[in-house]
C-alpha cells in the first residue's frame, strides 16, 4: 500500500527538496495567537542564570557534523567492550568565557571548555566518566609569539600520529579519560601540569573541563584579558590504542598504512574537511597528517552578502514554482477516483485532495484495521483540519484525536517495510514539529522521528529527500530548545555538495559557510 515517494520527495526531485514539511500539514497557524500568554508569563518569569554556575558566558560555539566518527572514512570500533557507534563522536565544542569571580564558595578564577558527544555511555565508575572517548584539546593562547612557545607534535609521542599548523603551535593541551575521575592540563614545554575538574553529564552527554586559573602560569591566565585563542580537538579510543587493517577486540579498524592518524574524530575548522585533514599524512616520507584549529574569541564573521541571499530567495521560489507545476501536472494525470485509490493514499495526501484521501484511508482501514500508513495519513489529515476548526478546545481536541491515529501507526510500523515507516514518522515528526511545543510538549519526538526518516531515506538511495528530512529535524530540535543536538545537523549538511537553494538559505542564516552557485545560477537564468 505504500507511495513513498508520492509522498514529499517527488517535491524534492521536482526542484526543492522535502523541507518545513510540518508547512504542509499546517497546523501552526491558529496557535499563534493562543499561546501569546505562555509567552508572555515565559518572558515575565525568566531569570538569567548566573553564567558562572554554568561555566561562564559562551564565547564560542563550534557545531561538528554527526556520525563522522571513523576519522578519514572507513574507521571501525573496537569489536570488545560492546561499543557503539556515536560514543567517540563529537558533536559540538564550546569555549566559554574565563570566570574571574565565581559567586559560590572559595573557587577561584577557572576557563571552562564544553565538548558534547554524539551518545554516552556510563563507566559505572565513582565520578562518572564516558565509557569510550579521550578527548585530547590543545590550545593555543594569543600571547604566544610564533616560533619562540609552542609545539606543533602531540604531547604522547606518536599517540595521535598527527602534527599541527606551525602558525599556531599548541601551548597547552587538555587530556581527559572517561575512566578517569580528572583531566590533566599539561604546557608544551613541560614546565606546567595540573590537574583539571571534569564533569561528566550522562544526561547532556557533555564533558566539561574546568580549567583553574589562581595557580596557573602567565601565559595561561592571559586568558582572562581576552581575545583570540586556537583549539584543536581530537577524540580518540583510549590513549595509545592502535589502529590496525582490519578491526579486533582492543583495536580499531580502516588504517590505510602505519602513520594513519589515531582519531575517530576531529573538530575540523569551517570550510575545511576532517577527512581530507585527516588522510593527509605520507607514510612514505614518513610525515604525519596535518591537522588546523579553531579559532576562538577572534573578529566576528562577516555578515553574509545581501545578494547571495537574493540569489538564493529566488532560487528557492523558482524551486517551489517547479515543485507546484510538478503537482499541478500529476493531479491533472490522476485517474477518476476508484476503489485503486487504497493504493495511492500517499499520492492524493500529497496532492491535497483530502476528502479522495479520506475515502481511501477508510476503505484501506476497513480491510486492515491496524494498516500503519493509512492511520498515519489519517492522523495527518485530522491535524491539519485542526487548523480550520472554531474554537481553542476543538483544535486541541483534534490535534489530540490526531495523536491517537498517529502514536498508533509509530506503534504498528515497526514489522512495516521501509517505505511505509517513511511514511509514519514523517507524518508524526511533521505535525510532532509543527504543533506549538509549549502545549504539546512534541517537538523532540517530532525531531526524532524526522531523524528516523532520514535514515531510511538514505538507506532507499534517495540522499536529497534524506537531507531534507535532516533539515526539518535540525528545526524540530531548534523549536524543543535542543540547540547542540540542531547544530550537529546543520553542521552535517553544511558538509555537503549540490544543496538546494531552501536548504542553502537555511544554512546561511546559522551563519555556515555554504556553497555559492551564483554563477551557474545567473548563466541558467540567461
Amino acid at each position: 500500500m505504500s507511495d513513498r515517494k508520492s509522498l514529499f520527495s517527488r517535491a524534492a526531485r521536482a526542484g526543492r527538496t522535502a523541507l518545513l514539511l510540518c508547512a504542509a500539514i499546517g497546523v501552526p497557524l491558529f496557535f499563534v495567537n493562543s499561546t501569546w500568554i505562555a509567552a508572555r508569563l515565559e518572558r515575565l518569569l525568566r531569570l538569567e542564570v548566573e553564567p558562572s554556575f554554568i561555566g561562564g558566558r559562551v564565547l564560542a560555539e563550534f557545531p561538528d557534523p554527526m556520525g563522522d566518527d571513523d576519522g578519514p572514512g572507513g574507521y571501525a570500533y573496537p569489536l570488545g567492550q560492546g561499543r557503539e557507534r556515536g560514543e567517540l563522536d563529537l558533536v559540538d565544542y564550546i569555549v566559554r568565557r574565563p570566570v574571574s569571580r565565581p559567586i559560590w564558595g572559595d573557587s577561584g578564577a577557572f576557563w571552562q571548555l564544553d565538548a558534547y558527544f554524539a551518545k554516552a555511555v556510563a563507566t559505572g565508575l565513582p565520578g562518572g566518566g564516558f565509557r569510550a572517548p579521550v578527548l585530547h584539546v590543545y590550545v593555543q593562547v594569543q600571547a604566544a609569539k610564533p616560533g619562540t612557545a609552542g609545539s606543533t607534535e602531540t604531547a604522547f609521542g606518536e599517540g595521535e600520529l598527527l602534527r599541527f599548523d606551525p602558525a599556531h603551535p599548541w601551548d597547552y593541551v587538555i587530556s581527559a579519560d572517561g575512566w578517569s575521575a580528572q583531566a590533566e592540563i599539561r604546557s608544551a614545554d613541560g614546565a606546567y601540569r595540573a590537574p583539571v575538574l571534569a564533569i561528566w553529564d550522562i544526561g547532556q552527554r557533555r564533558l566539561s573541563l574546568r580549567i583553574g586559573l589562581e595557580k596557573a602560569p602567565p601565559l595561561l591566565t592571559s586568558v582572562m584579558k581576552g581575545g583570540s585563542t586556537w583549539h584543536y580537538d581530537a577524540a580518540r579510543d583510549g590513549h595509545f590504542a592502535a589502529l590496525r587493517e582490519g578491526a579486533n577486540l582492543h583495536d580499531g579498524g580502516g588504517a590505510k598504512d602505519e602513520l594513519a592518524p589515531r582519531v575517530f574524530d576531529l573538530l575540523a575548522p569551517p570550510g575545511t574537511c576532517q577527512a581530507s585533514e585527516l588522510a593527509s599524512e605520507d607514510a612514505p616520507a614518513g610525515v604525519f597528517a596535518l591537522v588546523e584549529p579553531v579559532e576562538a574569541g577572534g573578529p566576528a564573521p562577516k555578515a553574509y552578502d545581501p545578494e547571495l541571499r537574493r540569489r538564493l530567495e529566488a532560487e528557492t521560489a523558482k524551486e517551489g514554482l517547479a515543485s507546484e507545476t510538478d503537482r499541478e501536472y500529476r493531479r491533472a494525470a490522476l485517474p477518476a477516483p476508484s476503489p485503486a485509490d487504497a493504493s495511492r493514499i500517499g499520492e492524493l495526501f500529497d496532492l491535497g485532495l483530502e476528502d479522495r484521501c479520506l475515502t481511501a484511508i477508510v476503505a484501506d482501514l476497513s480491510a486492515k484495521p491496524a494498516d500503519p500508513t493509512a492511520l498515519a495519513y489519517r492522523g495527518a489529515i485530522t491535524a491539519k483540519r485542526a487548523d480550520r476548526a472554531a474554537g481553542i478546545a476543538e483544535k486541541v481536541r483534534l490535534v489530540a484525536e490526531a495523536y491517537r491515529d498517529l502514536d498508533a501507526a509509530a506503534g504498528s510500523a515497526a514489522q512495516a517495510i521501509a517505505e511505509d515507516r517513511l511514511a509514519v514518522f514523517i507524518c508524526r515528526g511533521s505535525v510532532s514539529s509543527a504543533v506549538p511545543n509549549d502545549v504539546f510538549g512534541r517537538a523532540a519526538q517530532g525531531a526524532s522521528d524526522l531523524d528516523e526518516a532520514a535514515r531510511i531515506e538514505a538507506g532507499l538511495g534517495d540522499a536529497a529527500s534524506a537531507d531534507g528530512h535532516l533539515a526539518d529535524a535540525a528545526i524540530a530540535y531548534e523549536k524543543a530548545g535542543l540547540r547542540v543536538e540542531a547544530g550537529a545537523r546543520w553542521a552535517t549538511l553544511a558538509g555537503r555538495k549540490g544543496l538546494p537553494a531552501a536548504l542553502r538559505l537555511l544554512l546561511l542564516e546559522r551563519g555556515f559557510p555554504i556553497e555559492d552557485r551564483g554563477e551557474d545560477s545567473r548563466r541558467d537564468s540567461r
